[in-house]
């Protein structure tokens, strides 16, 4: 694991973990100045939701939550990408290491990228929030369910991106793939939010994580805990069959 710190420490994801936030927030601090007291306070008691609240709905309008499939991809993508380039999974393929305990490992470091992506997310949201001059104190619980929410999700989603990456023709492909899934899926459920459907899909938990509460905490617990041991185990398999990666 330390071997693979060592490769990853000066590439584009900690940049790519840190900087989307910031951009994506940065647009939501500038959309706010114009929206929040013009419009999104008058219509507040139509939808029921906290001043905080308000903000993690209007960030909506930017597909955060259905954007992290496409986040997750290019984390992938980029931890993969390594190892293709000069035949260096054929290496790997010569070592005493264990191919699936290799792939784990780029996984794990996935989930953290994905972890430092979604902190930053929090804390930019709250200082665009600062700066457009929401009122009230600031609703800890709240972000730390939008976050514990968003991050679950991804335990679930993830093993599912790297599957359908490692069975591509090329790894490169799992990109707009995750794009699409996540529009799909984002479209789905904003049309019925309550069906089925849009309940079960792993990339659209995290649509509900400003509006979750107890229930909706356990059910993407269970959810994403069954999806990634399932997929988790599939990958072991899949990668002991798999002689190349492109």
């Amino acid at each position: 694991m330390a071997a693979e710190w060592l490769k990853i420490r000066k590439s584009v994801l900690i940049i790519i973990s840190i900087i989307t936030p910031i951009c994506i927030n940065g647009l939501l601090a500038f959309d706010l100045h114009y929206r929040y007291f013009g419009y999104l306070v008058p219509h507040q008691s139509e939808t029921g939701l906290s001043n905080w609240q308000l903000i993690f709905k209007e960030q909506t309008i930017f597909y955060f939550s259905e954007l992290l499939p496409l986040f997750g991809a290019l984390f992938l993508y980029e931890l993969f990408a390594m190892e293709v380039k000069n035949n260096g999974w054929m290496l790997i393929t010569t070592m005493p290491v264990k191919k699936s305990k290799t792939v784990l490992i780029k996984l794990f470091y996935s989930f953290l990228f994905m972890t430092v992506l979604l902190l930053f997310n929090i804390i930019t949201i709250i200082i665009a929030g600062l700066i457009t001059g929401v009122e009230g104190p600031s609703e800890i619980a709240l972000f730390a369910r939008v976050f514990f929410i968003q991050w679950i999700s991804m335990i679930g989603a993830l093993p599912i991106i790297l599957l359908i990456m490692l069975v591509l023709e090329k790894i490169i492909y799992i990109i707009p793939v995750a794009l699409l899934a996540g529009f799909v899926s984002g479209q789905l459920y904003y049309a019925d939010s309550e069906s089925i459907l849009s309940r079960i899909n792993p990339f659209t938990m995290a649509s509900s994580c400003f509006r979750g509460n107890s229930s909706t905490i356990i059910l993407t617990i269970i959810e994403s805990t069954i999806l990634c041991l399932f997929f988790s185990f599939l990958i072991t398999y899949v990668i002991r069959k798999k002689e190349l990666l492109r």
